[in-house]
């Protein structure tokens, strides 16, 4: 489960604030290296888009993502990560308070490159910095309108961490507070 605010910057000025709810589930492969792979789907729940003195509640959607990585272990305890995912989300806008207000659709692609560092406490408790760059365009309608446009801040910078719990369970924690916030909270487990 997350989330993400962020502000998008579109033609003739139009810089709305968004904000999207999802739930994903991903799997993946490791290897030989500390090389990895990962694909995910999920479902977007909801969210807004607001500009002005108009908002527009974004709908039910889909989104998927690949990404590869490769980690790294150092010092014992400390650990560091490199990856590159891209993406794809679709889902629906339609304008809050508007008679006749039609439904719209609102696609954005994502290409983004992340790297995070930590250390592991106690075997249990990985706390980590990460800081994550991407670009790609965001597609709407607007009054009729197919404008394209993008993210304002293109990056991310947050913590996060990983706690071991029983039943060889890992619960993960990840927060961007400057440039695209974000907040996801998940379970992995290794078969």
């Amino acid at each position: 489960m997350g989330g993400f605010i962020s502000d998008l910057s579109f033609a003739d000025s139009v810089e709305p604030e968004i904000s999207e709810q999802s739930a994903v589930a991903a799997a993946g492969y490791r290897w030989g290296g500390g090389w990895s792979v990962r694909g995910a789907a999920g479902a977007i729940l909801g969210g807004s888009l607001e500009h002005g003195e108009r908002s527009h509640d974004i709908g039910l959607g889909w989104l998927v993502s690949a990404s590869v990585s490769r980690n790294f272990s150092f010092a014992e305890r400390w650990f560091a990560s490199a990856s590159f995912t891209t993406g794809v989300s679709r889902t629906s806008t339609q304008e809050q308070d508007a008679l006749m207000a039609e439904t719209v659709s609102l696609t954005a692609t994502d290409l983004r490159l992340g790297g995070l560092v930590g250390v592991t406490l106690g075997e249990r408790v990985s706390p980590y910095a990460l800081a994550r760059v991407f670009a790609a365009p965001v597609f709407w309608t607007l009054d009729g309108e197919d404008i394209a446009g993008s993210d304002q801040y293109h990056y991310q910078l947050g913590f996060g961490t990983s706690v071991r719990l029983p039943w060889e369970l890992d619960l993960l924690l990840d927060v961007s507070l400057l440039g695209e916030r974000s907040l996801s909270l998940g379970l992995s487990t290794e078969l």
